[in-house]
């Protein structure tokens, strides 16, 4: 205990004994900017924003570019978008079958294959298989508009077929490169940058709510709060 006190003692009069280090203009350093990355980050932030945060007229509504896009390819090419989708489903079934197969040891494959088909991502459980299995026969069903009335009827096709299936297989790609424009480079943190000074004194935020980014590694954010 007494040991414990004069270590705290001792830690804390070495603490008020350091001064700072004294620093001025001529310490800081300085980074080179060039032009690529500053056009690259422009480019790639002004191109995100546009397709997501513009509001535009579109056949008298109020959109943005990004669902202009979609629509322009649904309208020019909606065979294509189909065979994408049944690309998807069939490509996600018979990879999920090739990986519990081999984790159930009825078939072996090599490590450079595991490395390519990236066995851990299609590793699941044994209903969701079964779901991702079922599902491509549902869909050549829906594509070809053959099988049982209560499958391709209209009340079922339109919304499971023409309206979820399309929206998702244009929304997931599409919107995931756009999205990435927009974070993947900078263009977030730089808004969040600019938006502290407001965000912070008007909500009261803490840390990365506030739009501040910390360094990595730090179990704290830079006001103090975990």
């Amino acid at each position: 205990m007494l040991d414990s006190q004069n270590w705290e003692r001792d830690d804390h009069i070495s603490d008020e004994s350091v001064e700072p280090e004294a620093k001025s203009i001529a310490n800081i350093d300085f980074v080179d900017k060039s032009m690529k990355p500053t056009l690259k980050f422009v480019i790639a932030f002004t191109t995100g924003a546009f397709f997501f945060l513009l509001p535009v007229q579109h056949n008298g509504q109020t959109t943005i570019p990004l669902d202009i896009l979609m629509s322009w390819i649904t309208e020019t090419s909606m065979l294509s978008v189909e065979l994408f989708i049944l690309g998807v489903l069939s490509g996600g079934g018979i990879l999920t079958t090739i990986t519990m197969l081999h984790q159930n040891g009825t078939i072996a494959l090599d490590d450079r294959t595991q490395r390519y088909i990236q066995m851990s991502y299609w590793e699941t459980s044994k209903p969701f298989w079964a779901f991702r299995v079922v599902a491509i026969f549902l869909g050549v069903m829906m594509f070809v508009e053959v099988g049982p009335n209560w499958l391709i009827a209209d009340g079922i096709t339109n919304i499971s077929w023409d309206v979820l299936m399309v929206t998702v297989a244009l929304v997931i790609p599409l919107g995931g490169i756009f999205v990435n424009l927009l974070a993947e480079l900078g263009g977030l943190q730089f808004i969040g940058t600019l938006a502290q000074p407001i965000m912070r004194p008007l909500f009261n935020l803490p840390g990365r709510s506030a739009s501040i980014v910390r360094p990595r590694g730090s179990g704290r954010s830079a006001s103090g709060t975990t």
